[in-house]
């Protein structure tokens, strides 16, 4: 079973196991996402945790709690 450790900051949901594109995946991370398919936000384990929004050129940033405002 799978511990999901956080829910979405801005819809307030659980969020759901991401597998990445073949390849791209890192050693000893888990990413999940919202369940809204319009919503960016990410949340990584391991080394990289925390939350993170996705660019369209598939690119993670850190999610700032600002961000939920605009």
């Amino acid at each position: 079973m799978i511990d999901i450790p956080q829910s979405c900051p801005a819809h307030k949901t659980f969020m759901v196991p991401h597998m990445f594109e073949p390849g791209t995946a890192l050693r000893g991370v888990e990413v999940f996402r919202c369940p809204n398919l319009s919503c960016s936000i990410f949340y990584a384990t391991g080394a990289l945790e925390g939350f993170y929004t996705r660019k369209s050129n598939g690119e993670l940033l850190p999610y700032s709690s600002s961000q939920a405002a605009s």
